[in-house]
């Protein structure tokens, strides 16, 4: 049976530079909801008339939402036949659910890993700062509405490991992690 790995947690919390480093430490499949589907919803927004980089509105979580998980778990599924997968995204929804760990594990025929990134607010709102990009700038220019969200929602329902990676060293826990679940690490690795 195949790991499913998925990494939740805010914007900026480091859930891309985690998660790719865990997919390359287990040699498993990289599924960034940023990375890879980033193009297809800027030009659906663009085409829509709306500015390329909502992410927050509920314009955007009404149409793009929905489609992207199901890409992503459709690809998380596809693979998870000969390969770890490993996959990033905020998951707010999914986190209030207690048994969505038990869920995927039974869709998926996997071993499920959920793995929920925090930080301090003033090292998350640095990272942001720093990172540059143009989807933040509202993120930025309204900083204590924004995090009233996360602040509302709470911690995650259902079974997870929290993780703090402004405490962690990135590299060794995630190899102590791997040899606690008992991956078989692949290129040498």
């Amino acid at each position: 049976m195949h790991n499913l790995f998925i990494f939740s947690g805010q914007p900026g919390v480091g859930k891309s530079t985690w998660s790719a480093t865990l997919a390359r430490a287990c040699g498993g499949c990289f599924i960034d909801i940023d990375a890879h589907f980033a193009s297809v919803v800027e030009a659906g927004l663009d085409l829509a008339g709306y500015h390329s980089d909502d992410r927050d509105s509920d314009m955007f979580k009404q149409t793009f939402r929905e489609p992207i998980y199901s890409s992503m778990f459709a690809l998380a599924k596809d693979n998870l036949v000969h390969s770890d997968v490993v996959m990033n995204g905020p998951f707010t929804r999914e986190l209030s659910q207690p048994d969505w760990s038990t869920q995927l594990a039974e869709t998926y025929k996997a071993n499920v890993h959920i793995l929920y990134l925090t930080c301090d607010t003033q090292v998350l709102k640095e990272r942001i700062q720093k990172r540059g990009l143009s989807r933040d700038i509202a993120k930025l220019e309204n900083w204590d509405r924004y995090q009233q969200r996360f602040y509302e929602a709470g911690s995650p329902l259902c079974r997870h490991i929290r993780i703090d990676t402004d405490r962690e060293q990135r590299d060794e826990w995630i190899a102590a992690y791997l040899e606690k679940c008992d991956v078989i690490r692949k290129n040498g690795g």
